[in-house]
């Protein structure tokens, strides 16, 4: 029997040569599940890195025009005051209604 095996191992060894590359690879296909989920997450973790750089970088940016744009706001508050204090009177609404009102009454 041991030497009807051994026979037939090289039978199926001169037709269908198995060498360590083959074994090497079946071994990976075999195990490929589990080193492809270590991948996944090594990449989800590193997604998410660049996510949370992403999103302090954006926030950042966000606060500086946000200054930005309380700088511009109190710049047009300031020319506002500067123009309600230099309106000349007869370009006041409220004196243009109260001379209106005294002409209409005077009549």
């Amino acid at each position: 029997m041991k030497h009807r095996l051994l026979k037939t191992d090289n039978i199926c060894n001169f037709r269908f040569p198995v060498t360590d590359e083959d074994i090497k690879l079946n071994s990976t296909v075999f195990h490929w599940p589990e080193h492809i989920m270590t991948l996944f997450e090594l990449s989800h973790t590193r997604i998410l890195n660049r996510r949370e750089h992403a999103e302090e970088e954006t926030k950042k940016k966000v606060m500086a025009f946000e200054e930005r744009l309380n700088e511009y706001q109190k710049e047009v508050d300031s020319f506002r005051k500067k123009e309600v204090r230099k309106q000349p009177e007869f370009l006041n609404w409220n004196v243009l209604q109260a001379r209106v009102f005294e002409s209409q009454h005077r009549a």
